[in-house]
């Protein structure tokens, strides 16, 4: 039972992260991803638009048994990120699994609705999985 857990790059928002009470992992070097720690319960969602850290990241996530994997940008940059990935020798399937544009409110640009929108369609994703 895993809790949720920042990873990111940027020291302020682990360090906000961390006066929230929640656990955090530093990201450092973008070809080095941390060990996969997920689970059929687990969501990867990358939240940020620093597309050096997304090929491993969603490499790793594919290899995993997150029930959703999910990544910000609009339909164009979802589109160049599976292109990238399939210059990277994912297959079709896996890169499938990837959501984007996240959320249930497409084409939404303020943070907070962005993350509720994302939490709703993580919500429907677990429940369908489910049944």
């Amino acid at each position: 039972d895993m809790p949720t857990l920042m990873q990111s790059p940027d020291e302020s928002s682990l360090a906000l992260a961390c006066a929230l009470g929640l656990p955090t992992m530093e990201l450092t070097v973008p070809d080095r991803p941390p060990p996969i720690i997920d689970d059929p319960w687990t969501a990867f969602v990358l939240m940020f638009h620093d597309h050096d850290w997304e090929p491993e990241l969603l490499q790793q996530a594919l290899l995993g048994e997150a029930f959703y994997i999910g990544a910000l940008g609009s339909r164009k940059t979802h589109a160049a990120r599976c292109e990238m990935l399939r210059m990277r020798g994912v297959d079709e399937t896996s890169i499938a699994r990837i959501r984007g544009p996240i959320g249930l409110i497409k084409q939404n640009r303020d943070a907070s609705l962005l993350a509720i929108s994302t939490l709703a369609e993580i919500a429907e994703f677990y429940q369908a999985s489910r049944l």
